[in-house]
């Protein structure tokens, strides 16, 4: 997805470190991928920011802690945090029981639309998990 669409809405995207967004205008929902949930196995216990925290891309976002590992999610994108997922934080163990595509663990207001760019939209990211493979 290299360049934005010109509603400056991309819909869900994709980084190579297997993290989702979906992105409507200024406003994106974060998750982890199912390739990412298999690798780290049944998850144990999540840290999400703080409601307002201003967090940026490369950043540590997410904590998530798994029987094999603990793992740091990084912000995909520059942006203040709206909405962490309440669900998750009080049952970490619910991302266990559905596919990690549909729980989304952060909501941030986007701050540098050109960040953006470079994401990989769905179809790019199964061929680049195809090659990995």
């Amino acid at each position: 997805m290299d360049k934005l669409r010109n509603s400056d809405t991309l819909h869900m995207c994709y980084s190579r470190e297997h993290i989702w967004m979906d992105v409507n205008d200024d406003i994106v929902r974060v998750g982890i991928t199912g390739y990412l949930k298999k690798e780290l196995g049944d998850i144990t216990f999540i840290e999400l920011p703080d409601v307002d925290a201003v967090v940026h891309k490369d950043e540590t976002l997410v904590v998530i802690e798994s029987v094999k590992i603990a793992n740091d999610i990084y912000s995909p994108v520059s942006g203040r945090v709206l909405k962490c997922n309440k669900l998750v934080l009080d049952n970490p163990e619910y991302i266990n029981t559905v596919a990690p595509e549909n729980v989304w663990l952060v909501e941030l207001r986007l701050a540098k639309k050109d960040e953006l760019r470079g994401f990989l939209d769905v179809q790019s990211y199964h061929q680049y998990l195809e090659k990995k493979e």
